[in-house]
């Protein structure tokens, strides 16, 4: 009698995350979403990038909900930019509180994208320049690459901090 092998759990979650990849690249993104659900797999062996494409493809489609699960697997499986996106979905969401908490998470792990997010909830939400200006800095030191957005926004806060500065009674 001949026994049939069976893959590592490891090796086939990789195999469904590199056949999602392949079919993701020809066009064909509910293939690539069933294999990508498939090596996220709640397992030790998942592979947490799956996660994530997963969750930018629902992302795409407009399926928040869906879009948050993956998203949250993919940070809690070592991603730190699936809480920058997951940020995002609850700023468009209007829940600031927990888009600041995912940016903050990002941040924290040198996700530029959320530096830079942190800062414009800070001058724009709540007011707070000086705090807005320190994620700006942080986003440029981590690589945020629009340097003239982000040099723009250093340069306004600045030149106004300054003028209140110069204006206010001695």
């Amino acid at each position: 009698m001949r026994l049939l092998s069976v893959k590592p759990n490891k090796e086939r979650f990789e195999l469904y995350f590199k056949r999602g990849l392949r079919l993701q690249q020809n066009g064909e993104t509910e293939q690539a979403k069933r294999c990508y659900a498939l090596a996220s797999l709640d397992d030790d062996a998942m592979i947490p990038q799956a996660a994530y494409n997963l969750a930018r493809i629902y992302q795409t489609q407009n399926n928040a909900i869906k879009a948050k699960e993956y998203f949250h697997i993919a940070f809690q499986r070592g991603l730190p930019k699936a809480a920058y996106y997951l940020g995002c979905i609850y700023k468009t969401e209007k829940n600031i509180e927990k888009a600041e908490k995912c940016y903050k998470l990002a941040a924290d792990q040198n996700i530029p994208e959320a530096s830079y997010a942190l800062g414009c909830i800070y001058e724009k939400l709540k007011n707070e320049p000086l705090t807005a200006l320190a994620h700006f800095k942080k986003a440029t030191i981590d690589g945020y690459p629009d340097k003239t957005s982000v040099h723009n926004k250093i340069a306004n806060i600045e030149i106004a901090e300054a003028i209140k500065y110069m204006t206010s009674p001695k």
